[in-house]
């Protein structure tokens, strides 16, 4: 009898608790606590896929972290939380441009210092270091530039000309370089 009166309780406790988050727990605004000088607060909301209405309680926040990432590319670390009982907070850092990457036909994938793609340009921005020697074979925009195909399974490769570039990116970070003209990774 205990034990059947124990699982009622849970069952009764589950439904009450699914109906109030259906009902409650729904977003009623958002809170973009971070400033942005290429993007408006709106477009950020609107990057992430969320809506108002939605529960609280079905929303993916790493989905939403990544879409925002993505579309947005100049943006870096964003963090999606929720604060109950109806309130979304999103926090970023904005990504600076660091290296101009050649493509084929005079073309530049311009990245930020992690090489994700921030942009496409026909030519170097000032005080950008360009890279040489190696053309990458995806470019698009809001992901990290790569220099190698997945393989015949469509399983990724590791791509040692990414980590090449990341090391050289990393040393020039953390020693202070400054005066780099080009970095030629042929």
């Amino acid at each position: 009898l205990a034990l059947v009166v124990s699982v009622f309780a849970l069952f009764i406790v589950a439904v009450v608790g699914g109906v109030t988050s259906l009902f409650i727990f729904r977003v009623k605004s958002f809170n973009v606590q971070t400033e942005s000088s290429m993007y408006t607060q709106q477009e950020v909301i609107d990057a992430s896929g969320i809506e108002i209405g939605k529960s609280l309680v079905f929303i993916n926040l790493d989905k939403a972290e990544e879409s925002v990432e993505r579309k947005l590319p100049f943006l870096k670390n964003v963090k999606i939380t929720k604060k109950l009982p109806d309130k979304l907070v999103i926090r970023f850092e904005e990504s600076g441009m660091a290296y101009a990457v050649e493509t084929a036909g005079n073309i530049y994938a311009i990245t930020n210092d992690e090489f994700k793609v921030l942009s496409m340009s026909g030519g170097i921005p000032e005080g950008i270091i360009p890279v040489k020697g190696q053309t990458p074979v995806k470019t698009e925009i809001g992901e990290t530039i790569a220099f190698v195909e997945k393989n015949e399974k469509g399983e990724a490769v590791e791509d040692k000309v990414l980590n090449l570039l990341s090391d050289i990116a990393s040393t020039v970070s953390e020693s202070g370089l400054t005066g780099i003209t080009a970095v030629n990774i042929e």
